[in-house]
């Protein structure tokens, strides 16, 4: 078999439910450190250091190095808070959430639901949160316990 072409995820489930060996040649793995990698890219293209990233996000500079080098994991919220910050669209907010390990948005959380219309309409973190809060909802990741 030829494998120029490599298994989409929804090919690579099919041939696992119907039994099917896979020949691992055939699966481009998602390494977490080249995903990590791709992160810090995308924080350099848009902000002009990762201390300038971390404040954006509130999330602490040190915990952010720790992240990016692989030492640290981040939760479902700080995810979603750093892929609002980076201004990614939906599509690619579930493709960070997959290949960091975290569960995706599923529209049927109200929660959830919520999170994926201000990610659509490009709200920032702080208006996400805002918007959370006054529907009731716990916001991604709470300023004012870190001043």
């Amino acid at each position: 078999m030829n494998y120029q072409k490599k298994l989409s995820t929804e090919e690579i489930l099919k041939e696992i439910e119907n039994g099917n060996t896979i020949d691992t040649n055939a699966i481009d793995f998602v390494e977490p450190k080249a995903q990590l990698n791709q992160l810090s890219r995308a924080i350099l293209d848009k902000f002009k250091s990762f201390s300038k990233f971390a404040t954006a996000c509130y999330i602490s500079s040190s915990h952010l190095n720790e992240f990016l080098n692989g030492k640290k994991k981040f939760g479902r919220d700080k995810l979603i808070a750093i892929c609002i910050t980076l201004k990614y669209t939906i599509p690619e907010t579930s493709q960070m959430l997959h290949r960091l390990g975290s569960t995706d948005l599923y529209s049927k959380n109200r929660r959830d639901f919520e999170i994926l219309r201000c990610i659509k309409k490009g709200m920032t973190l702080d208006e996400t949160n805002e918007h959370l809060l006054r529907n009731g909802l716990n916001d991604l990741y709470d300023k004012r316990k870190n001043p």
